[in-house]
């Protein structure tokens, strides 16, 4: 029988991962085509593409309790942040939808999407059955306050996760 840590290996949806490099690799060739001669993009979305990866190889390898344990405490704080962009948000791109701290730029909305998709994922891993329209009350709360936050910096791509 196989070792339960190595159990992921066997039920991971191997063809999604498959497809995922293939279209990162038509976005690197895509990018080096329509890359200036002599930019650095191409290398730069290497790095960024290999730091990608690894944090992918990191998420994979961390256990399932874990993510549940840290849904909430980072749901909150992407809240807390967004609600900070609101305040004292800094204006990057003709969007005023970072923060900044020092010479260091955030833009919360990304740590919402993540913060969001653990939170609904722990709430539907819990509740298997959704049988009734009050079953969607609390998961479309959870996806309503950080897209209500997004809507009043004026950020609409990032609400549009949120509304999709």
């Amino acid at each position: 029988m196989a070792d339960p840590k190595q159990k992921w290996f066997y039920y991971f949806h191997w063809p999604l991962l498959i497809l995922v490099f293939l279209l990162l690799a038509v976005g690197m060739l895509n990018l080096r085509s329509a890359a200036p001669e002599g930019s650095d993009y191409w290398y730069k979305q290497w790095l960024w593409l290999g730091a990608g990866s690894l944090a992918l190889g990191i998420g994979f390898s961390i256990n399932r309790h874990l993510w549940e344990r840290f849904a909430w405490p980072v749901y909150l704080c992407s809240l807390a942040l967004l609600f900070a962009v609101v305040l004292f948000g800094y204006e990057a791109g003709g969007q005023r939808n970072w923060l900044k701290i020092g010479s260091f730029r955030f833009q919360p909305s990304e740590l919402a999407k993540l913060g969001a998709l653990l939170v609904l994922a722990k709430y539907f891993s819990k509740k298997p059955s959704l049988k009734r329209f009050k079953d969607l009350i609390l998961p479309g709360i959870y996806g309503a306050l950080p897209l209500f936050l997004l809507l009043a910096v004026g950020d609409f791509g990032g609400a549009l996760f949120f509304i999709l």
